[in-house]
């Protein structure tokens, strides 16, 4: 059977907290090898990427959301009117793999 897939992609203010999703994506059932987290080193923040089959779609989004992920529209809005703002360069890699961070902290 041919199954699509979806991913659905997250940012949290911290690492622990995205680990908290993890941990209730992997109670329902997804499986650590679909879920990907990289975290930002300067600012913390961790990207959550999941990917699951299109008809599990639904519960694994409303399993992130419950954990209050970033909202973009708003956070861009808000860095916009900063005196600071500069243009954001989508060639710059700001997050990287967890484990590399958890290496490079210790």
């Amino acid at each position: 059977m041919n199954t699509s897939t979806k991913t659905i992609v997250a940012t949290y203010g911290s690492l622990e907290q995205a680990k908290k999703v993890i941990e209730a994506l992997h109670a329902k059932n997804f499986s650590r090898d679909d879920i990907g987290l990289a975290v930002n080193p300067d600012t913390g923040e961790a990207l959550l990427a999941v990917t699951t089959p299109e008809f599990a779609l639904r519960e694994g989004m409303e399993i992130v959301r419950q954990f209050a992920p970033i909202h973009f529209d708003e956070r861009a809005t808000g860095w916009r009117q900063h005196e600071h703002f500069e243009a954001v360069s989508p060639d710059v890699d700001d997050f990287m793999p967890v484990e590399l961070a958890e290496k490079r902290n210790t």
